[in-house]
């Protein structure tokens, strides 16, 4: 009975070091690449809303550059997705840069009445010079 005991204690033992020496190799796989990506995210914060926004745009035109590969080569299809897509964004840029030319006017007499009305708001403390300080700001 004892020397099935420290037979069964010995591969106990073995199965634990296997099991801990596994844990070990499993996790590096995920840490290393969880320090490359933050120190990624660090060195370039600045880009990262360019990068989503890049992402974003990718899964979106996928699909559709997929169906034009049907009926054309991938290059093709690659081109002509692009130039689709900078189109639309030329077109939505211009609208939105004509709408606030056509307007500016009207938005600059919103502007002030709303200047005007924070002007004229009681005494609220630090709130009160915070809201000097932005106005002062944007009077300039």
């Amino acid at each position: 009975m004892d020397l099935y005991r420290q037979v069964l204690d010995t591969q106990n033992q073995k199965d634990y070091r296997m099991v801990s020496h596994s844990i070990k190799t499993n996790i590096l796989p995920l840490i290393l690449p969880s320090f490359i990506i933050l120190g990624i995210f660090y060195l370039y914060w600045s880009y990262v809303s360019t990068i989503i926004l890049a992402g974003t745009l990718a899964v979106v035109l996928y699909s559709p550059y997929r169906r034009v590969c049907n009926y054309v080569s991938e290059t093709k299809a690659a081109t002509i997705v692009i130039a689709i897509t900078v189109v639309i964004l030329l077109i939505i840029s211009f609208f939105i840069i004509s709408v606030f030319i056509s307007s500016s006017e009207y938005l600059g007499q919103m502007s002030e009445t709303i200047i005007r009305w924070l002007n004229h708001l009681p005494d609220l403390g630090f709130v009160n010079v915070y809201i000097t300080l932005q106005l002062n700001s944007v009077s300039v």
